[in-house]
């Protein structure tokens, strides 16, 4: 999931259009010095950006968790739906018992 939150921050902060050309390397470095810190508190502003700039990055980081929650939901459900599937390769609780093993003779 951090992996798809770091990367759709980047990508989002490179195609935004309120965030000037000249801060997107700046920020981007920023956001991938935070790491897992954004999915938990968001992104840590030190209130030199001015409003509509951290406002955009606000709305960037909601929307790379809500991807990355979604990527994170998709695999769960595919390996819960895979161990399913894998479960009837199991054999059945009658086989088991037709075949009892011999007990040993004690001596």
């Amino acid at each position: 999931m951090l992996g798809t939150l770091s990367s759709t921050m980047v990508a989002n902060i490179a195609a935004s259009k309120v965030i000037p050309a000249n801060l997107k390397p700046r920020i981007t470095q920023a956001v991938t010095q935070q790491g897992s810190s954004i999915a938990f508190g968001g992104i840590k502003r030190d209130g030199k950006l001015p409003e509509p700039i951290a406002n955009e990055l606000t709305s960037i980081a909601h929307q790379a968790v809500l991807e990355g929650g979604r990527k994170a939901l998709i695999y769960a459900g595919a390996f819960a739906a895979l161990g399913f599937l894998l479960s009837f390769l199991l054999p059945a609780h009658k086989e088991l018992d037709r075949h009892p093993v011999p007990a040993k003779a004690s001596a």
